[in-house]
């Protein structure tokens, strides 16, 4: 959205001249629900051009979808480059020569900000197909991490939510800087007017013991962690190729509850 921003487009809350989906593959509802939503915004804006993107066109191949647009890049500058290409005196009456700028979400009346600072993969979990929809890890520098949550504090965002595909192995993809979710947090935590920090979904062999004690002792950080358990028995565990067993996966729950008693 930022970088169309930057271009000098604008949302749009009614006839929209394009409209960009970013879709999910992970399950087959998710599928369904993308392509129900194309044809509803197709019902709905007969003269907008519509672009697919995500996952879905990463990993299957889609014959059957009316739309404008089926782009399967990573990449949203090569988007933009496909859009400009399917609509090229649109762009050419909008576009602002001037450089990309650091992302943000202009988005309004909300009071938290996802932000999302990690994507990629490497478990490989035997039903999982995300390592091959967003490929291996690749983390975001922490300056430009920095400068997006400034801007979203400077704009009213009370909370700011870290997200990412696994975003407790934040920064292990970095060849030359060391850094790791923990580093992050600290310099987070050091920006001017911050409200609180929330961590989205995280594994539990990725909390370590130097963030269950960050969040105990610092009150910008939310008291809630979301973590998933795909089951409790374990051998359906190592049938999934998930990294512990049910003993640890407790073990790790009363060392938090311990520390954090009010923690949800």
């Amino acid at each position: 959205t930022s970088l169309l921003v930057n271009l000098g487009l604008f949302l749009s809350d009614k006839d929209p001249d394009f409209i960009i989906v970013n879709s999910c593959s992970v399950t087959k509802n998710a599928i369904l629900k993308a392509r129900r939503l194309i044809n509803l915004l197709k019902k709905n804006n007969p003269k907008a051009k519509i672009a697919l993107i995500g996952c879905w066109p990463r990993i299957y191949k889609i014959d059957d979808l009316d739309v404008d647009l089926i782009s399967n890049s990573k990449e949203y500058k090569d988007i933009i480059d496909d859009l400009k290409n399917i609509w090229p005196n649109f762009f050419s009456k909008n576009i602002k020569e001037k450089k990309y700028i650091s992302y943000f979400n202009p988005i309004e009346d909300r009071s938290r900000y996802f932000i999302k600072v990690q994507d990629g993969c490497q478990q490989f979990c035997s039903y999982c197909i995300i390592p091959f929809a967003r490929g291996s890890l690749n983390s975001r520098p922490s300056k430009e991490i920095i400068k997006e949550i400034v801007r979203a504090v400077a704009n009213g965002f009370e909370e700011i939510i870290l997200s990412g595909i696994h975003l407790g192995l934040y920064g292990q993809d970095f060849l030359k800087q060391k850094e790791n979710l923990y580093q992050l947090l600290l310099k987070i935590l050091e920006i001017k007017g911050l409200g609180r920090i929330r961590l989205s979904s995280i594994e539990i062999t990725e909390i370590s013991d130097e963030i269950i004690d960050l969040i105990s002792k610092n009150d910008k950080m939310c008291r809630h962690l979301h973590i998933p358990l795909q089951s409790g028995n374990d051998k359906i565990l190592h049938l999934m190729n998930r990294p512990y067993n049910k003993k640890y996966f407790f073990d790790r729950i009363k060392k938090i509850r311990k520390k954090i008693p009010d923690i949800s």
